[in-house]
């Protein structure tokens, strides 16, 4: 279990959010700058059909920037550390199907994390799963969660420069999308943290375009 809640699974209920706003914040302090926290916006009113000409835009207000909460050493440390998720790490294989493997292992623009929450219905198919939920009322824990309304899903979260000539983070991306199920094997799609993950993908295509350094790679 301490394992398990280390890795962001079972009772730690990490989000992609949540560690958006953690890459923020080494970004932030690695930048030896101060930060300004993630916000919600609980609800914009206004409109209602009339002009929108006589409508007063609405100014929402940011929380106000605060120091980090971690050393500038520590932050620049760890988000070295995390470059390497897309070099030998559990990002590789979908960063090599954006860039060449050789373009991976140089890359020190972006330090990502994968994340891939267990789920009781990983090595489960479709078929089992339908005979295991056709119960009236689910007996067990792990019968609850397999036939819960939770989806299974990986995410894909990264801070990364925009300015190849600057050594600043100055984005934080954060991609959460729904696993499929295989027609094949009727099984799940990328099962385990080493599987693929399309959410990293997208982020990688996303980071890569938006810094310009797509160039001539595939």
């Amino acid at each position: 279990d301490v394992v398990a809640d280390g890795w962001g699974q079972g009772n730690a209920r990490s989000s992609a959010l949540g560690v958006a706003g953690m890459m923020a914040a080494l970004a932030t302090a690695a930048n030896g700058e101060s930060l300004h926290p993630p916000h919600l916006v609980h609800a914009i009113r206004g409109g209602d059909g009339a002009d929108a000409a006589a409508v007063p835009l609405l100014h929402i207000e940011p929380p106000a920037a605060q120091p980090p909460g971690i050393s500038r050493d520590a932050a620049e440390l760890i988000l070295n550390a995390l470059s390497y998720s897309h070099r030998g790490g559990t990002a590789r294989a979908a960063c090599e199907q954006i860039f060449d493997a050789r373009t991976c292992r140089d890359i020190d623009w972006i330090a990502g994390k994968t994340g891939t929450p267990t789920f009781p219905n990983d090595d489960v198919s479709l078929d089992q799963l339908a005979q295991l939920c056709a119960q009236a009322a689910p007996r067990t824990r792990s019968m609850i969660a397999s036939c819960g309304a939770l989806r299974p899903y990986k995410w894909y979260v990264a801070a990364y420069r925009t300015d190849p000539s600057s050594a600043r983070w100055t984005k934080v991306i954060g991609v959460l999308t729904e696993r499929n199920w295989i027609a094949d094997t009727g099984r799940i799609h990328g099962a385990g943290d080493h599987g693929p993950n399309p959410a990293a993908e997208i982020a990688l295509q996303i980071a890569a375009r938006h810094s310009g350094r797509f160039g001539d790679h595939k």
